[in-house]
């Protein structure tokens, strides 16, 4: 019985001494708390609204398209000034409870922290809902000799533009229309040119009507010797009949490709009666030469 009554007077002495110590250990504290929404590069911001642990904003908070929401404010372990190894805002939706969280930029000497957000760094689900967004502040440390708390910031209110939500929904898939055939896109391209300009033809027929009119003046000047005209088919029956059908054939494809070939089909022919053209002409030539030789004319 004595050492029943012992014992729960040792526990009793231990709790009481346990509460004194936690009394005593000093907790995280924040002061200059401010929090403020203002679109970029604006002097003057939308709202200014000062919290403390124990104070938070009392009417919920707007944020628009264009704004970010800045927290600033200085860290404090109990009446000191310090810098916790943890300090996050949570944000969390309301209806659904999913939550995100941002770290606080510390200034490792002053203590001093800052925090910037704006819908470019929320999901998409909370941008695409009307549910407002509860803010918490978290600050802890390692170790045991300072309490870590949490800290009721505010109710944000989301009063997004139609644009950013909807590229929330694309980002999530919930897109009306995901996959779709697009528009036919037509190409209208400029048609080949079917002649060579005017001025340049009349060019090049000028400069073969002054050829033949000098060839015939020729003729008509020297005179045309045409009694040698039998000899020379008997000598080469096929090589002049070939050699003038070719100069008129290549002559007919430079026409074709003034009126309608193209450039391969024009090539294409000429690969097969060029040949033609300078074999048999080589046989033509090669008979006038042994007439000449011969001293006839």
């Amino acid at each position: 019985m004595r050492w029943g009554i012992i014992a729960t007077a040792v526990a009793g002495l231990a709790a009481v001494v346990a509460a004194q110590d936690a009394g005593a250990r000093p907790k995280w504290n924040i002061s200059g708390a401010k929090l403020v929404t203002a679109k970029k590069g604006d002097t003057s911001p939308s709202v200014s609204e000062e919290f403390t642990i124990d104070k938070p904003v009392s009417t919920p908070i707007t944020l628009s398209s264009g704004e970010a929401l800045r927290l600033s404010m200085t860290f404090k372990a109990g009446n000191e000034v310090g810098v916790p190894h943890q300090a996050y805002l949570f944000v969390q939706q309301a209806d659904t409870g999913i939550e995100t969280f941002f770290p606080f930029d510390v200034a490792p000497t002053t203590a001093k922290a800052k925090l910037e957000i704006t819908h470019k760094d929320l999901p998409p689900s909370f941008i695409v809902s009307s549910s407002p967004l509860t803010l918490t502040m978290a600050i802890g440390d390692f170790t045991e000799n300072i309490k870590s708390i949490f800290i009721p910031v505010a109710q944000v209110q989301l009063n997004f533009d139609s644009m950013t939500v909807s590229a929330a929904k694309r980002s999530l898939g919930e897109s009306p229309v995901v996959y779709a055939p697009l528009p036919e896109l037509r190409h209208t391209f400029r048609p080949d040119p079917k002649n060579p300009p005017k001025i340049l033809t009349l060019i090049f027929l000028g400069a073969i009507g002054a050829a033949l009119v000098g060839l015939f003046g020729a003729w008509a000047t020297l005179g045309a010797n045409l009694s040698a005209l039998p000899k020379a088919l008997r000598a080469a029956p096929l090589s002049h009949p070939t050699f003038l059908a070719s100069v008129l054939g290549l002559e007919g494809i430079f026409v074709m490709y003034y009126l309608k070939w193209n450039l391969f089909q024009t090539l294409t022919a000429a690969i097969i009666v060029g040949p033609v053209a300078f074999y048999s002409g080589s046989r033509t030539l090669r008979e006038v030469r042994a007439r000449r030789l011969n001293g006839e004319r």
